[in-house]
């Protein structure tokens, strides 16, 4: 799938159950690891990048300060977890 985010977007701490590989094809994307939102802790991707996150590893994401574009490639069915049910996709 393809996610277009608005800058600023923070998506909060979440598990997936099946490995991803993330395509930053425009903007920056930034991911840290862990179960609770931690700015200091996010590493930033350029448009061009490429990783692979493993299944069922505590992460959370954010834009950089333009819009940026995710393509996210697995093998579903895909499920999102987020560790706190009040948190989810927030605007700064």
């Amino acid at each position: 799938m393809r996610v277009k985010v608005p800058p600023g977007t923070r998506i909060m701490p979440h598990t997936h159950r099946d490995e991803r590989v993330y395509t930053v094809l425009a903007g920056e994307w930034k991911l840290g690891f862990g179960e609770k939102f931690d700015a200091g802790k996010l590493m930033t991707f350029p448009a061009g990048s490429v990783y692979r996150l493993p299944a069922n590893v505590p992460q959370f994401q954010a834009a950089g300060r333009s819009e940026t574009i995710v393509q996210i490639n697995s093998v579903g069915p895909s499920t999102t977890e987020f560790l706190d049910p009040s948190d989810g996709v927030q605007k700064k």
